[in-house]
This record gives C-alpha cells, structure tokens and sequence, in this order.
C-alpha cells in the first residue's frame, strides 16, 4: 500500500506539473496568437497604405504626363508665335525703308517741281501712316 501512496503521489506530482507546463503553454500560445493578429492587421494596413500609394502614383503619372504633352504644345505655340513675330518685323524693316525709299523720292520731286506745299501734304500722309 505505500508503494500505491508513493505512486499515486509521484503521479499527482507528475499530474501538477504537466497541467503547469500546459497552463503555461496555453499562456504562451495565446500570447503569440495576440501578436500573430496583431502582426496580421498590421500587414494589411500596410497592404492598403501601399495599395493608396500605388493608386496616388499612377495618378500623379498621368497628371505629370498631361502636363507634359501641355508644355509640349505650348513651345510649339511659341514658337510658331516667335516665328511669326520675326515674320513681321521682318516685314516691318522692309515697309521703312521702301518708305524711306518713297521720301527721299518725294524730296526729289518737289526739288525738281519746287512745290513744298505737295510735299508738306505727302510727307504728313506718310508721318501718319509710320505712326499706325
């Protein structure tokens, strides 16, 4: 009968330990449980953070490319602008000397016919002309 006392108390003893180690790893396995979900939602934040970035990115993309294509029109509008302007000056610098042109004619005319007055209306018709 002792050794059944003996027995049963070393397996009582056995019992009280093996249900501490299970209560502890029942413990230990909530714990990692806790951070698995925890380490889980963090992943899809970050998942959706980097889903948001994506999207901002692509939009950014599309906007950089529209204006892109809008500064590429507009060089061309300036430079057909700047073409156009050196097109009319150039027309500009060809009208005064013809007009110059035409006044030293002018003088020589009313040197030759001596009337200043034909000359006085002429080169006031001209001077209004320039100033246009």
């Amino acid at each position: 009968m002792l050794k059944r006392i003996f027995s049963s108390s070393r397996v009582r003893k056995k019992l009280i330990e093996e249900r501490d180690i299970s209560q502890r790893l029942m413990a230990r396995i909530k714990e990692l449980n806790f951070r698995v979900e925890s380490l889980f939602q963090e992943k899809l934040e970050l998942g959706n953070m980097v889903n948001n970035a994506e999207n901002k990115s692509e939009m950014l993309m599309i906007s950089l490319q529209e204006m892109e294509d809008t500064i590429s029109d507009l060089s061309k509008q300036l430079s057909e602008s700047i073409d156009e302007h050196q097109t009319r000056l150039g027309e500009e610098r060809r009208l005064r000397l013809e007009l110059g042109e035409i006044k030293m004619e002018l003088d020589q005319v009313q040197l030759i016919t001596g009337e200043s007055g034909f000359k006085n209306d002429a080169i006031s018709k001209l001077n209004s002309t320039e100033n246009m």
